[in-house]
This record gives C-alpha cells, sequence and structure tokens, in this order.
C-alpha cells in the first residue's frame, strides 16, 4: 500500500502536494517523492523516509514554484528501501515521471524488452517500466499524453494506479487505475487535484470522482476532469459530494492517531449501531443486505475471508453466527483460501471483510466465489472501495476514517456488525432462542456507554505496560469469545511494540505453549463470564501462576464480586476490571484493553505507534 498524490492550478501546487503526502503517509513511509514541472524542466526530489523529511529537505533548497505535480509515499514491495528505488520514477530520457501504487506482475519481460530497445533503467522497482512504456508511446506518434498513458497500461498486467507528468504536456496530469484506488477531485479554490484516498483531498476538494477499473482520467485546467471515452457532461455527472469531511482528518487534542481511534470508540460504534438496532421492538434493519437476505438465511453455508485483524473480528463473528442463526459458517485466511479448491455453489455465502475494502488478497478470494456461483457478500468501512463495488451486497461499518495502522475501531466495529447481523439472521430463519436474540439486541445497543466504561481502565492499563514494557514475550490466553479478542491483542503488540507476543485458547496451554511459561513471563487472560467457561480458564490460570507467570487478567465487576474474584486476585499479578457484558460481546466492550495495552507497550519503549516498521494500513498488493 503507498499513496499518491497529485495537483494542477493556475496557482502553485507545491504546498498542497507536500501536504496531501504528510496526510498519506500512514500508506507508506518507507521513502517519499515528488515531480513537478517548470519552465526549465523536471523538478524531481525523493528521499528515504516520512514526508516530513522530505518537507525538510524542500524547506533547506527553498521550495520551487510550480503548476503541476505528483507527489508518493512508499511502502516497500519490488525494490528495497532507497531513494534510487523511491518514487516518482523518470523515463530514460527523463522528460516523463510516474508515480505508482500496486504490482506490475510482467514487469521482468517488459524491463527485458525496453532494456533491448535502448532504455536506461536506474531502479530496483517494477514501476520503472511505466514512464518508458509511456516514453516509448510518445515517441512512436501517440497523439496526447493521454493516449500514451492508454498505450502503456496496455501492456501490463496486475493491479495498478498510476499518475503521469511529461515535460511535453504541462500542466496536464493523466491517470489510470486497475483494482487499486485512485480518487479525482474539483478544488473549491480552483484546480484539480488527484490521491489515492479521500481522506488526502478533504480539506481542498468541493466534489470528488472515484475512478473505476480500466478507466483513465486527464486532469487539466480548462477541461478539469475527463474520463477517456465519456464525454464532459457524462464524467460531470459523476461528481459526488466528498464522504469524508476535513474534521474527520484533525487530531484534535490526541498526539497520536492511534490513541484517537481507540478513544473515540464509544462514537464510532454509536455511528454503526444508529439507526439500525431498535431495542424497543427487539429488531434489527441492515438496508445493504435486505434485497438478499431471504437467499443469505436459506444458505447451505457461510465462509467469511479476511486477513489480520479483520480475521480476528471474523472469528468472532462466526461464532455469533452459529450460537444465534445456527448456521454453520466458516472462516477462511482469504490468502490461503485464494488459491484453494473450496466446494461452492448458487447455496453458499461468501462475505468478504476489509477495513479499506482494498485488501488485495480478500479481493481475490471474493473473485473465486463469485466464479464458483456463491453469493459474495462484503463488510467494510470505505464506501465505493474495490469490494464495495464487486459485491452483490453488504454492510459499511460507519466507524469514520482510520489512519494508524493498527486497526482499532475498525475490529470494534466489524464484531459489532457481525453481531447485529447474527441477530438478523437468527430472526429472518426463525432459528435459534428468540429471548437470545433480543438479550443481545438488547446488548447492542449499549455498547458505546460499556466501551465508554472500559476506557475508564486506561491508568491501569498504562500502569501495567510500564511495567512489562521489556520483557522478552507476552503470552495471551482466551476461551470461547475470548479467544479471537486474545489473538487480536497478541497481534497489536506484536506489530507496534515489537514484542514477541502469542495468542493460545486456554486449553491449549497444556498442550505445548505452557514450556514458554517462566518466572516473569506476562500472561494477558481473558476471563470469560460464562461460569463453565471460566472453571477452565481459571484451571489454566492456575498452571501459569504455579510456574512463576505474571498473570495479566481481564475479568468483569461481576465475576470479581463473585466466588471467584479472590481467586482471581489470589493468581494475577494485576487485574484489570471492566464493565459486566455478556461473553457474545465481549471481543467489543473489552477491545480496548488490549488496545491500549499495546499502546503503552509501544509508547514506553519509544515506537512510532502510528508508523510501525514494516507495516502499512492495508495490503493492495498480493
Amino acid at each position: 500500500m503507498c499513496g499518491i498524490f497529485g495537483r494542477v492550478s493556475t496557482k502553485d501546487v507545491v504546498p498542497s502536494v507536500v501536504a496531501g503526502l504528510r496526510q498519506l503517509d500512514y500508506r507508506g513511509y518507507d521513502s517519499v517523492g515528488v515531480a513537478f514541472l517548470r519552465p526549465e524542466g523536471m523538478y524531481l526530489l525523493r528521499n528515504v523516509g516520512p514526508a516530513v523529511d522530505l518537507e525538510r529537505r524542500l524547506q533547506l533548497k527553498g521550495f520551487p514554484t510550480s503548476t503541476c505535480g505528483i507527489g508518493h509515499t512508499r511502502w516497500a514491495t519490488h525494490g528495497g528501501v532507497s531513494e534510487r528505488n523511491a518514487h516518482p520514477h523518470l523515463s530514460s530520457n527523463e522528460r516523463v515521471a510516474v508515480v505508482h501504487n500496486g504490482t506490475i506482475e510482467n514487469y521482468q519481460r517488459l524491463r527485458t524488452e525496453l532494456i533491448a530497445l535502448g532504455h536506461v533503467f536506474r531502479s530496483d522497482t517494477d514501476t520503472e517500466v511505466i514512464p518508458n512504456l509511456v516514453q516509448r508511446a510518445l515517441e512512436h506518434g501517440a497523439a496526447s499524453l493521454e493516449d500514451a498513458v492508454a498505450e502503456a497500461t496496455s501492456h501490463i498486467h496486475g493491479a495498478y494506479a498510476v499518475a503521469v507528468i511529461s515535460i511535453d504536456h504541462p500542466n496536464v496530469i493523466v491517470a489510470a487505475r486497475n483494482s487499486s484506488p485512485l480518487v479525482a477531485g474539483m478544488c473549491t479554490d480552483g484546480g484539480v487535484l488527484l490521491a489515492s484516498d479521500e481522506a488526502a483531498i478533504a480539506d481542498l476538494a468541493g466534489s470528488i470522482l472515484r475512478l473505476g477499473d480500466n478507466e483513465i482520467i486527464t486532469l487539466r485546467i480548462q477541461d478539469g476532469l475527463t474520463i477517456r471515452g465519456q464525454d464532459k457532461r457524462a464524467t460531470l455527472a459523476r461528481l459526488q459530494q466528498p464522504s469524508v469531511r476535513a474534521e474527520d482528518v484533525a487530531l484534535g487534542d490526541f498526539e497520536t492517531r492511534m490513541a484517537q481511534e481507540i478513544f473515540t470508540q464509544p462514537l464510532s460504534l454509536a455511528a454503526t449501531i444508529r439507526s439500525r438496532v431498535n431495542p424497543k421492538d427487539h429488531s434489527v434493519r441492515l438496508g445493504g443486505i435486505e434485497r438478499v437476505l431471504q437467499r443469505v438465511s436459506d444458505c447451505r453455508g457461510i465462509t467469511i475471508v479476511a486477513c489480520g485483524t479483520s480475521y480476528y473480528a471474523a472469528l468472532a463473528g462466526a461464532r455469533l453466527i452459529e450460537s444465534l442463526a445456527r448456521m454453520p459458517v466458516h472462516v477462511k485466511e482469504a490468502s490461503e483460501f485464494a488459491y484453494s479448491d473450496p466446494i461452492l455453489g448458487y447455496q453458499d455465502v461468501v462475505i468478504g471483510v476489509s477495513q479499506s475494502g482494498e485488501t488485495m488478497d480478500v479481493i481475490k478470494a471474493l473473485e473465486l466465489a463469485k466464479v464458483r456461483g456463491a453469493l459474495v457478500l462484503g463488510i467494510t468501512n470505505t464506501n465505493a472501495s474495490a469490494i464495495a463495488r464487486m459485491v452483490s451486497a453488504g454492510v459499511y461499518l460507519r466507524v469514520g476514517p482510520e489512519f494508524a495502522v493498527a486497526s482499532t475501531k475498525a475490529f470494534s466495529g466489524q464484531v459489532t456488525v457481525f453481531a447485529m447481523l447474527a441477530a438478523l439472521l437468527a430472526e429472518a430463519g426463525k432459528r435459534g432462542v428468540p429471548t437470545k436474540t433480543w438479550s443481545l439486541i438488547d446488548d447492542i445497543s449499549r455498547i458505546p456507554e460499556l466501551v465508554d466504561e472500559t476506557l475508564l481502565t486506561h491508568e491501569t492499563v498504562t500502569r501495567i505496560a510500564r511495567t512489562y514494557a521489556h520483557c522478552k514475550r507476552m503470552l495471551f490466553l482466551g476461551k470461547g469469545y475470548g479467544l479471537p479478542l486474545a489473538l487480536e491483542g497478541a497481534l497489536k503488540v506484536t506489530e507496534i511494540a515489537y514484542i514477541d507476543a502469542t495468542a493460545y485458547g486456554a486449553g491449549q496451554l497444556k498442550h505445548g505453549p505452557i514450556a514458554l511459561i517462566e518466572p516473569g513471563v506476562p500472561v494477558v487472560v481473558i476471563v470469560p463470564n460464562d461460569a463453565t467457561l471460566r472453571t477452565k480458564v481459571l484451571s489454566s490460570v492456575h498452571e501459569v501462576y504455579s510456574r512463576g507467570g505474571s498473570v495479566i487478567a481481564v475479568a468483569s465487576d461481576a465475576v470479581m464480586a463473585g466466588e471467584d474474584g479472590q481467586t482471581i486476585t489470589d493468581t494475577s499479578a494485576e487485574v484489570i476490571v471492566v464493565p459486566y457484558v455478556k461473553d457474545e460481546l465481549a471481543p467489543v466492550v473489552y477491545a480496548p484493553v488490549v488496545q491500549m495495552l499495546a499502546l503503552g507497550l509501544a509508547e514506553a519503549l519509544g515506537r512510532n505507534v502510528d508508523q510501525p516498521r514494516n507495516l502499512a494500513k492495508s495490503v493492495t498488493v498480493e
């Protein structure tokens, strides 16, 4: 995942391009670069590191002025992290500059062919074939930069979003996309702009246009935005109001994006639930899937495909649907499912889960499911994303933009959506126990206030994080609905604190992982409210305690007030007391605990919590 930004205007665009790259740095921060068209030729500057480092170099060199430019923030895929591999990349004659997101699958063959024709390559990236293909098309008589880009992209196999400028075509940006996001906009103060993420243009664009696959768009002052093959009127008809506002992008009083997204979860979850849950008549309404609800209810089985955090949310979702709606559900890693031979047909439903809606592994899995004839649904947080466009129906999370690489509010939003879907399917199919479904609906309506209570444990969790910040490893244990949360907690600690954290089912402890327990090793245990499951988990707690492990128990106030409360206190080094909620919603209500723990550990160790090493916000390549 990388970030693209470009702008054409009658005014100087340099400051806005640099500012746009700062907004996009969560998409990639290995390296950054800009290219501007100037009367004396192409201005190119690239730098290893985040956008703020490039800005400092520009300040030292003296900001250039330009009315047309493109920029890029990179998350390395092909070629190491170096200035020569940073974007933009130039053609051999240095008259064409290109920025690119995605992967060119046939770049090695194209590179070999272009070298044989005399083109010179200066990087190790797949991207560099594109400016050389554009140069070749221009040299062979392409009537316009748009025609040259069309010719170049016709040779490319793979996913891409591309923006191109040329010295020979001043004040023009041509862009193309295939399976990688790209949005263009009309500026409120004049000019046109382009970005890989709507959030980057939230404070500039009065109207936007989302590019479709295999579309080519030209940005030019006199014409505004024109899509190849469409007249001006058709292009203008596709303009719409931005769904992301400038205030959605602002940090407010928080120092980091991750902290902001953790502590605003009561608001984001209220938006997820609003108008969808009515506790008065115990009803749930998910308008996005109403027209296919009966087919889902009558299906042979549901398969959920997802990656990372979304995969763990899906594990909780599968348990919810099976428990309430009494329907068989399987959860598959999208990257494996896409290259397996699943038994699917018209009677099956496949749900793809992705915060960004652009996760390539999930897209590939859904494409396979569609070929096999299954009904394909999506759960995503992004309007008009690739997944949103390809599925038959779906549900938006509505938690607002998420910028921190480590997903937090999207996880809680996904589990909440699954809880609503489970209740809806239980009612539609007349399955399960109605009173159990009604009780869950009542609890769903209370999620924001319960999460707000959980956030009150912040000081306790932060103190615990400081205590264990220098541990070599950390274990998480859960059972039932606590297992997906344990898995998600271990992932969060691993990805932003760089501590070797692993999660296990509590019952699996004695089958191998207990070998990792030694004096002082912190073990986070999600204690269930269900009495039967709690007995099993507390047995594992005793095993950890007897071997010197430091138990950090997460238990509800109701459990701590009961007879097991003293046992937990006696065997735990620390206890984090959270509000009571039925176990079905524990992954949502207790999620802030493991999120704050990861945040506290990372901050105590001096990590950059919003930009963890080697990671990007979403993985738009395989």
